[in-house]
């Protein structure tokens, strides 16, 4: 952004949303950004395979327990 140029810091409501037809899961990632934490120190050891690795074990879990979203493969 160039110096002097104005922001507009407003929030705006916008009917338009992808929740009305999709389900949406945000993940923070990796470890320590967002709303993310960690534990231990061995938790904020990571790597982008470690990442996918848990990613794809969490949608699996969350798939199982959420009926309408069982057919959905990962």
């Amino acid at each position: 952004m160039r110096k002097g140029t104005k922001v507009d810091c407003h929030v705006y409501y916008r009917p338009e949303t992808w929740t009305k037809v999709s389900n949406i899961i945000f993940m923070d990632s990796p470890i320590g950004s967002g709303f993310s934490y960690a534990v231990s120190d061995e938790g904020w050891k990571s790597s982008d395979t470690i990442a996918i690795k848990q990613l794809v074990i969490f949608l699996k879990k969350v798939t199982a327990s959420i009926s309408l979203m069982q057919k959905n493969s990962f």
